[in-house]
């Protein structure tokens, strides 16, 4: 029952938004077109989470074409794998690790089977290394999903960790690198998904928002999972991820809480926000003399050294904006919000300004 409250959860969360106009293509669909490998990490596979691939893996294969799923069972176990798929065997006959020998796990599964059984384009294989390989676990991971590499995409789901891309250990004598560096390094573009769950009891969560690594809290969520491995994010947060989905409790009456203990996580004081700061440009189009300038600002598209007064009458005022150091600069960053159809609220466009002019735009659409 309590599987069926959370697609009930889910369900509701994601229809509320795919009704706002401007809501966008999946994020996660979106790397899954663009990438080859996408690698979605998970501190325990909780029930909500689980319950959220089978819909990613259901809506993407319903809707956009083939994939190829990589799962944290070991490799010597495939044969098994292919028999529960089609029915052939339970999947009580795997020998799951603690860390994925849970109802929500096997749940999955038998989603991923209906799916296979309605005629479905996806491929499951068994990625992770049996107990009688002799080298390191990430590295045979790493191979596996390489073979898998081609036309279709690849989502690997495994566990927070191996979805970091580039890591700083305290340790300078340690230098193990995990999946999705390995798979990097062989020059595949990777798009990397953590997952974060804010502590404290509640009886359900919901995903609160997915953050883009770009977005000036990232670093807090990515040091906090690295800190248990004794590491820390290189001087960028988005060398280490791509971006980081934020689970919080669900309260009595459907509203999003978070019941995390203050020294949970220590936002710092920087960066400063100012978005309450920002005005209404007095900018008209019609002032524009430039043609290209003035096209650009019709069709809102955003061009490096464009002033704040174009960016106000392109893309109007940013969700939020914020002022920080960046490099050992001071610069000031406009983020502007959208919903996808999952029902996530993510950073879609970062314009990073230095005075009164774009220096950079990170814009994922």
């Amino acid at each position: 029952m309590k599987i069926q409250r959370i697609k009930v959860i889910l369900s509701i969360f994601i229809l509320g938004f795919c009704t706002n106009s401007f809501a966008k293509e999946s994020l996660i669909d979106s790397y899954l077109r663009k990438s080859g490998v996408v690698i979605i990490g998970d501190s325990g596979f909780n029930l909500e989470s689980t319950a959220l691939i089978k819909n990613i893996i259901e809506e993407y294969v319903s809707t956009k074409g083939c994939i190829n799923i990589g799962l944290e069972i070991t490799s010597d176990q495939q044969e098994i794998v292919d028999k529960a798929l089609k029915g052939e065997q339970k999947f009580n006959k795997l020998k799951l690790n603690p860390y994925v020998d849970r109802d929500s796990y096997i749940d999955l599964l038998l989603g991923i089977r209906k799916l296979i059984n309605e005629g479905k384009c996806l491929k499951v294989y068994a990625i992770d290394k049996p107990d009688s390989v002799p080298i390191d676990r990430d590295a045979w991971m790493a191979e596996l999903v390489l073979k898998l590499v081609g036309i279709e995409p690849v989502l690997v789901l495994s566990g927070n960790l191996q979805t970091i891309k580039k890591i700083t250990w305290l340790d300078e004598d340690n230098n193990a690198r995990f999946l999705a560096e390995r798979v990097r390094r062989k020059e595949i573009k990777t798009s990397s998904i953590l997952q974060y769950w804010t502590k404290g009891e509640c009886e359900e969560r919901l995903v609160s928002k997915i953050i883009l690594s770009q977005g000036p809290r990232a670093e807090v969520y990515i040091n906090d999972i690295l800190g248990f491995v004794g590491a820390k994010a290189s001087q960028r947060p988005s060398e280490v991820v791509d971006a980081i989905i934020i689970w919080r409790c669900l309260g009595d009456r459907g509203a999003v809480v978070d019941n995390s203990a203050s020294t949970d996580i220590e936002i710092p004081d920087e960066p400063v926000d100012i978005t309450d700061t920002i005005k209404d440009t007095d900018l008209k189009l019609g002032d524009i003399k430039l043609s290209n300038l003035k096209n650009d600002i019709k069709k809102e598209k955003l061009k490096i050294g464009m002033s704040k007064d174009h960016v106000l009458l392109s893309k109007g005022k940013p969700s939020k904006a914020i002022k920080k150091v960046d490099l050992g600069e001071n610069v000031e960053q406009w983020i502007y919000e959208c919903s996808d159809d999952w029902g996530f609220d993510y950073e879609c466009v970062v314009v990073t300004f230095k005075g009164n002019q774009v220096a950079k735009i990170l814009d994922i659409e």
